[in-house]
């Protein structure tokens, strides 16, 4: 359906023929309809992955916001006709051009079938998100995609990135969720088709031996998912230190749950081994 047919030009590059929005908005409601007839009802679809990548290797289809915007049109009124109560996210690629589901979302027909956008980890940094919500405070935030590396940061270091930029600065910049990719690889960052060489899964398996490896990720997002419960609401709250040189090591997040109990969670990665007091606000 994309408009390069050349033969082995079909994968980064090319963007939906103009001429069938409407077919690829079917397919994607009959698809919908097929996993409900199995008894999986998919909560939401955002509608490219990565829309703005133009790798050659990899299996993707670029999308401007106008695109998108088209796209919504046509699939927005089949879901509502059919009963389908799938949400809608657009954009779905990082956190540099939040101008982007702007545009989208700026679209007053399509706006009405939006549920919100998602962001990959990318480029910039969290408070994009922001931006967006600020644009538009009625639509969702979704956080949908990072994933761990094959280099050589340390333990600590994985776990203060993920921390600072996930944990706490995607959902105190309006994040629902949050999403580490791949599951599972072997020690080579393998299987893939093009796109991320070197990405890691939230385990690894080691073919060789037989063993499993659970890395940064996994334990980052067990903390999480042990003490959060749904219907779970973010707190605003934020940590001061006596020592305005140690402000960028201390990190926070308050969650209130739907069992009446408080997560906060502090991420202490101060290069100190003396007690500092801090302030939770």
């Amino acid at each position: 359906m994309k408009d390069n047919t050349s033969p082995g030009n079909e994968f980064g590059t090319g963007t939906l023929d103009n001429a069938l929005y409407d077919m690829y908005a079917y397919y994607l409601q009959i698809t919908l309809q097929n996993y409900a007839v199995q008894g999986i009802n998919i909560y939401a679809i955002s509608l490219q992955d990565s829309p703005t990548s133009t790798n050659f290797d990899t299996p993707a289809m670029s999308m401007s916001a106008v695109n998108q915007s088209n796209l919504v049109r046509a699939l927005g009124p089949r879901l509502q006709s059919v009963g389908l109560l799938t949400k809608i996210l657009v954009w779905e690629d990082n956190w540099g051009t939040p101008s982007f589901p702007i545009q989208v979302m700026s679209d007053q027909v399509a706006y009405r079938y939006i549920a919100g956008s998602s962001y990959h980890c990318r480029a910039a940094d969290p408070s994009t998100q922001t931006q967006v919500h600020n644009a538009f405070p009625n639509k969702e935030i979704w956080f949908t995609a990072c994933s761990g590396y094959l280099n050589s940061a340390t333990w600590s270091e994985h776990l203060q990135w993920n921390t600072q930029y996930l944990y706490t600065g995607a959902i105190k910049n309006w994040a629902r969720t949050i999403f580490h990719w791949n599951l599972i690889l072997d020690p080579n960052g393998n299987p893939h088709k093009g796109g991320c060489y070197g990405c890691r899964g939230i385990a690894t398996v080691n073919t060789t031996s037989d063993s499993i490896r659970y890395n940064e990720e996994y334990y980052g997002i067990a903390m999480l998912s042990k003490y959060i419960r749904y219907p779970a609401y973010r707190l605003d709250c934020t940590t001061s230190l006596p020592s305005s040189s140690m402000s960028n090591c201390v990190f926070s997040l308050c969650i209130h749950n739907g069992d009446n109990t408080t997560l906060v969670l502090i991420g202490n990665f101060c290069n100190s081994t003396a007690t500092q007091p801090f302030i939770l606000q």
